[in-house]
């Protein structure tokens, strides 16, 4: 059956000449192959593979296309390799004790952060989880529940849950952090149909707006294995993901700020106060 799903809305800033030169750059994006599309201040431009390497400034949305493949480098010195029908964007957050600046808002990618220095970080947001490194490599999926997991290939990550609990991540282990629950599965061992799911080059990801866009790769395996249980499951699918900062009680208060997809994006009338919001149905 058929249900409207509201992915959120990004707002739009209306920013004069002088402020829009004066746009925070992130990072650079090469499009390995495909084409990547850059929502920027309302604005959608396309970019093809083999062009000149994009820069990506804070408050971004990186749209990556239908059999594509993107490769972020980003100023703190990580590589973020983000594959088909991916979703991110460039805002500063802040969750209990950690900051950064990348969100996942869906799709898979791989982060490589080897070269960070004594002291620094690399983290990433997602709906349900964030994700911190001081110099490591994982790769990551992100369903448009906002249902996330993590396997480590290098060194530990720290994943945390809306709880702020961090269940440190080693090597060959994964954690899932679902929607409607406070805090991330302990590590766990990879089941076999996950490890396959998540190696190697397989960073494509289904349409966010099909059927299978809700799914972990390879969810029945982990419930299988018992990393998740079939009832957090099934209940993190009820509920529609709130990518949302919720530093305020009213919701009509709070910042919107995912766009996604890029198409149907229009002017907002007046009263909607610069929000955008796309309604989409699976």
């Amino acid at each position: 059956m058929k249900r409207a799903l509201w992915l959120v809305a990004l707002s739009l800033l209306v920013l004069g000449p002088g402020l829009a030169e004066a746009a925070v750059q992130y990072g650079t994006a090469e499009v390995e192959k495909g084409s990547m599309v850059v929502v920027r201040e309302g604005r959608k431009i396309s970019h093809p593979a083999g062009g000149t390497p994009v820069a990506v400034v804070v408050d971004d949305v990186i749209l990556v296309q239908k059999e594509s493949r993107v490769i972020l480098h980003t100023q703190d010195k990580a590589v973020v390799t983000i594959g088909s029908n991916a979703a991110f964007q460039v805002r500063p957050w802040e969750s209990q004790d950690r900051t950064g600046n990348l969100r996942a808002l869906f799709g898979r990618f791989r982060v490589k952060a080897t070269e960070l220095v004594r002291g620094d970080e690399f983290n990433v947001k997602t709906a349900t989880a964030t994700i911190g490194i001081k110099g490591t490599e994982y790769t990551g999926s992100v369903t448009s529940q906002g249902d996330a997991i993590i396997l480590v290939t290098e060194s530990t990550v720290e994943v945390a849950g809306q709880d702020g609990v961090a269940q440190p991540v080693t090597p060959d282990l994964i954690s899932v952090t679902l929607n409607g629950k406070s805090g991330s599965t302990a590590p766990a061992f990879v089941p076999d149909e996950v490890k396959n799911e998540l190696s190697g080059d397989r960073l494509d990801a289904p349409s966010a707006i099909s059927r299978q866009a809700s799914a972990l790769p390879a969810e029945e395996a982990l419930v299988k294995s018992g990393v998740i249980s079939e009832k957090d499951l099934n209940e993190s699918k009820l509920t529609e993901a709130d990518f949302r900062d919720a530093k305020v009680e009213l919701p009509e208060d709070r910042t919107p700020e995912v766009l996604y997809p890029a198409r149907g994006l229009e002017a907002p009338a007046a009263n909607m106060a610069g929000k955008v919001y796309l309604k989409f149905e699976r």
